[in-house]
């Protein structure tokens, strides 16, 4: 039995002795592309040390995998080829570790190393020369060195330019982390530790802030190092510009034009050592103020008011009681309301606490004397909760307004639970700007209401589209969330997408709230009804089966059968094309079986038109039945493009149906009938199909005028079959039947066809074959024969028209597509591919564009003169295949036919101003008419654009408010027997 494959097993195979890959203890440096090496370690303290070895790299990513039963770890590195975020990944590093082989980890190189800093490798040359290993920041760490002449300084400077560099060396441990603070906002960045010459070191890089919030500047950066064998001292350099730096407020400030410089850490620690001491916060901040003689200091080296001193010294007060006291007593203070937490008397106060109380009162700036003329202390938001009363006169409202003005204030009441929400959506986007705000406050003593205002300027609103949206000038508004709500609860129901649609868009009757009281359009519903369906699956299956899924490839995941989907599912398929702008599906029905009719309504145009013309053949139409995909069948009905000499094969039409039963061939010609009312000329076009008995009836009745002929080729496989069963299987014998058939169809009459037939049957036929043949072939021969198809002026080559359709659908399944697994929408788009393909071919031969595949006729080349219209582009069989296979990798087709480039361009999707369902049926036994109501006739959206929406109620003859209906309106499966046709016909 063949092992099976482990992961990595190439890679792995390199730990084997066998590989003779070098095994070193010592990183190398800087090594070259496709060098591979192991690393071993004798020390735990240099596990790590083989992740440097001189180049700038950056560990992006680690997978960890099984080998054998072992966890074992791949780790992934690009080049850092410049500061920031400049990454290269033509260069970079791999390495497996893997527990069987203890203190080992392989390592390799790939890509080019030339993108490799060249600072870098100036640096590991100038340390060869001293015949010693490159130690990290080497060139920094001389700094420290007295040759460097650096200034050692123990008083930060104060905003020094870009280029400044100096040692800080602090006497005393309270001044360490002063050479943080010099005058600018920094943040740090990042910090690295690193080792120099076996002591570990530290690294701090900072960046710039130039603004509230994330408003950070690389231009002008601080840098600084940390070694123990510099003793209390620091290295710190600046690089950039630093103009680039800014002033500005604190983002808690209530003073936006009040400027924030950060206080020394020595200073901040004065304050919480004096805290010990008696001394007021006014003395505090008096003394340290006398202590900094540089008033240009004062900025970092002393408070900034009295208000810090006291916030540091309840800070550390805080602190000292969260200490003291027990989990219990926190929990029973934080449950104790604010109003009701009892105040320390007097006696229990410290002198510093009452100190602080005075002082607070002392320099906060409250509404104390306006809150004791009302005789109640003040509350938090009390202007606005006044807003609440009635004496406020704020409208009260319950719906939403739709994108109120600057200033605006209501308050939204909801009747129902389902509305509690709808508040949050008024029309405005999402986009983002502090010029124009929305508030807004829930209280539960004003039961079921919020109240709602708007601040600032509304014109700054713009309208844009969503973020994932493929129409950049689509725009986009969200929906309440009680209509989606509204959607979620009609998951449990019956109704399909588009009804949900209709009856949501119903409810909604005034129009201009469509943006948000409505579902945007079908495919909103039918996302929404997705979603819960896979949360309910999610819920259904155990952890053990979604792993399951999860780790078994896409492409072996089992696709559900037939009967394993939900109806609903495949609705939501049949609607995706349905919804889409294309009308290329025409008519859809669900129950009691699938059936789906399918054309292009600009290929059935020009085909009337071929029909009118005396200039041109008759039309040779051929339908052809033999297409089987999986659990659905294909027909086709083509045509021969009569302009070009090549008479080339049209697909016209298509019929996908779920049940090969002789209703869906009565439903394909009933349809044909309507959508070419030509076929009543019947000296203009004939009919090639083959004897199947369903096919011939339904022909035969919506279109009893058409000749109709046999197919020659379908006969000759049915004789082949014959010969197989009466035992001829010689080949040689076989060929010599299928020569005779063709010789016997060539013929210039009737008369000497029956003339040769008759020598067949005496000489060189079985008999058991000739019976066969006088029974079954011989009957139809005057709708196959030469002589039959010549008043026609076509050939037998041109009878056989789909053919060559066959030949595509041939070469489209030699290329593995799983025509049997796709689902129905994809199906379609598969096939209006197809007749895009077509009908490109036809367009670009018309004015003999480069790689046009037909020659149009010589009388025709003035009819078809020079055209600047602006075609697609010629596309092979094998791009065409290539385009189907990206069709039926992705999801649904809305969306994605209308972005077809050759569809943009050849279909005509203009469609009539009103459109409406059609019905038509009844039970065969029963010839009764339906009628209907006309219902909500109101233009929706554009999916919808100029639909009315019907229901079936019988209604009064005398009613002039019904409309005759031609076929059955769509009820749930359940309602229906097997007896009962329908469909819905666009």
């Amino acid at each position: 039995m063949a092992k099976k494959i482990q992961r990595y097993e190439t890679q792995m195979q390199l730990f084997d002795p066998k590989s003779n890959l070098a095994i070193l203890s010592e990183v190398p440096i800087r090594p070259k592309i496709g060098f591979q090496y192991i690393f071993k370690w004798e020390d735990k303290l240099k596990r790590q040390e083989w992740r440097v070895d001189g180049f700038r790299w950056r560990q992006y990513s680690t997978v960890t995998f099984k080998y054998g039963d072992v966890d074992c770890k791949r780790y992934y590195f690009k080049l850092q080829v410049g500061p920031g975020n400049k990454f290269k990944t033509d260069f970079t590093r791999h390495a497996i570790e893997c527990p069987l082989y203890e203190n080992k980890i392989l390592i390799w190189y790939q890509g080019d190393d030339s993108l490799a800093v060249d600072a870098a490798l100036k640096d590991a040359k100038d340390s060869e020369k001293d015949g010693k290993a490159p130690q990290r920041f080497e060139t920094q760490m001389q700094l420290f060195q007295p040759e460097a002449n650096l200034p050692i300084l123990n008083e930060v400077p104060l905003r020094p330019k870009g280029g400044f560099k100096y040692i800080f060396k602090w006497e005393i441990p309270l001044k360490r982390q002063d050479w943080r603070v010099d005058g600018y906002r920094w943040r740090q960045n990042t910090m690295n530790r690193f080792s120099y010459h076996g002591v570990d070191s530290k690294r701090y890089y900072f960046k710039l802030q130039v603004g509230h919030g994330d408003e950070f500047s690389m231009e002008f950066t601080k840098n600084a190092i940390e070694c123990p064998l510099h003793e209390n001292q620091v290295l710190v350099w600046y690089q950039g510009d630093e103009t680039v730096a800014r002033d500005f407020a604190h983002g808690n400030s209530k003073d936006p034009e009040k400027e924030y410089h950060r206080t020394a850490p020595s200073v901040l620690k004065k304050i919480q050592m004096e805290t010990e001491t008696e001394k007021l916060p006014l003395q505090v901040y008096s003394d340290l103020l006398t202590d900094c003689s540089n008033r240009a200091r004062h900025m970092i080296d002393a408070p900034r008011d009295v208000k810090q001193v006291q916030n540091a010294r309840k800070f550390i007060r805080r602190a000292e009681r969260s200490i003291n006291d027990s989990p219990k007593e926190k929990k029973q203070i934080r449950n104790t309301p604010k109003v009701q937490r009892k105040i320390p008397s007097k006696a229990e106060r410290s002198s510093h606490d009452v100190a602080d109380a005075i002082y607070t009162l002392y320099s906060c700036e409250t509404d104390a004397k306006d809150s004791e003329k009302d005789g109640k202390a003040p509350q938090r938001f009390e202007t606005q909760m006044q807003l609440f009363q009635p004496e406020a006169n704020l409208p009260i409202l319950n719906e939403v307004p739709l994108r109120p003005k600057g200033g605006f204030k209501y308050i939204f009441k909801w009747e129902i639970p389902l509305k509690r929400q709808d508040w949050r959506v008024d029309g405005h986007g999402d986009e983002f700007s502090m010029e124009f705000t929305k508030n807004a406050i829930e209280c539960p003593l004003h039961e079921n209401q919020v109240l709602v205002w708007y601040q600032g300027d509304e014109t700054v609103a713009r309208d844009f589209a969503h973020g994932n949206s493929k129409d950049p000038e689509k725009e986009y508004h969200r929906t309440a969330p009680s209509v989606l709500k509204k959607i979620q609860m009609e998951t449990e129901t019956e109704k399909l997408p588009l009804q949900v649609y209709s009856d949501l868009l119903t409810d909604c009757s005034n129009r201009a709230r469509h943006m948000i009281d409505a579902p945007r359009d079908v495919k909103q519903v039918q996302n929404a009804r997705k979603f819960i369906r896979r949360a309910e699956r999610s819920i259904n299956d155990s952890p053990k089966e979604k792993k399951q899924i999860r780790n078994t490839p896409k492409v072996q995941r089992k696709i559900p059968s037939k009967v394993e989907r939900s109806s609903h599912d495949v609705a939501d398929a049949i609607y995706n094309l349905y919804s889409c702008e294309t009308d290329f599906v025409s008519d859809l029905q669900i129950a009691p079986y699938l059936l789906i009719i399918c054309f292009d309504k600009n290929t059935v145009s020009e085909f009337r038109k071929f029909i009118k013309r005396d200039d041109l053949t008759t039309q040779c139409l051929t339908y052809d039945t033999t297409f089987a995909i999986g659990e659905l069948y294909l027909s086709v009905l083509t045509f021969r493009q009569p302009e070009f000499e090549d008479n080339p094969v049209i697909p016209l039409m298509y019929m996908i149906y779920e049940r090969d039963v002789p209703e869906v061939h009565n439903t394909f010609f009933m349809r044909f009938a309507e959508a070419v009312p030509e076929f009543s000329t019947p000296q203009r076009m004939i009919i090639t199909s083959n004897e199947e008995v369903a096919i011939t009836n339904a022909i035969a009745k919506h279109c009893p005028d058409v000749p109709r002929l046999r197919c020659w080729q379908h006969a000759l496989q049915n004789i082949k079959l014959k010969l197989q069963i009466f035992n001829i299987t010689e080949r040689q014998k076989v060929h010599q039947y299928e020569s005779d058939f063709i010789r016997l169809l060539n013929q210039d009459s009737a008369g000497k066809y029956k003339s040769l037939l008759a020598q067949m049957y005496l000489k060189r036929w079985k008999k058991e074959f000739s019976d066969y043949f006088d029974m079954a072939i011989d009957p139809d021969m005057n709708r196959m024969g030469a002589w039959a198809l010549r008043p026609f002026g076509i050939s037998l080559q041109t009878a056989t028209s789909s053919e060559s359709f066959s030949g595509i659908m041939k070469r489209l399944s030699e290329t593995n597509l799983q025509w049997n697994k796709s689902s129905v929408d994809l199906l379609a788009s598969s096939l209006l591919k197809i007749t895009d393909f077509f009908n490109v071919r036809v367009a670009r031969s018309r004015y003999r564009l480069a790689d046009y595949a037909y020659t149009l006729k010589a009388s025709l080349n003035d009819f078809y003169g020079e055209s600047d219209c602006d075609l697609s582009e010629a596309m092979t069989v094998e791009q065409l295949m290539d385009t189907i296979k990206n069709v039926t990798n992705r999801n649904g087709i809305q969306g994605r036919i209308m972005n077809n480039p050759p569809f943009k361009k050849m279909i005509n999707t203009q469609s009539p101003d009103l459109r409406c369902f059609r019905f038509k049926g009844g039970r065969r036994t029963n010839a009764s008419t339906f009628t209907a109501r006309r219902y909500a006739p109101q233009r929706i959206d554009s999916s919808m654009e100029g639909i009315c929406i019907l229901e079936s109620n019988s209604v009064d003859e005398a009613d002039n408010s019904s409309i005759a209906v031609e076929h059955v309106i769509l009820v749930d499966e359940a309602e229906l027997d097997q007896d009962t046709v329908m469909y819905i016909c666009h």
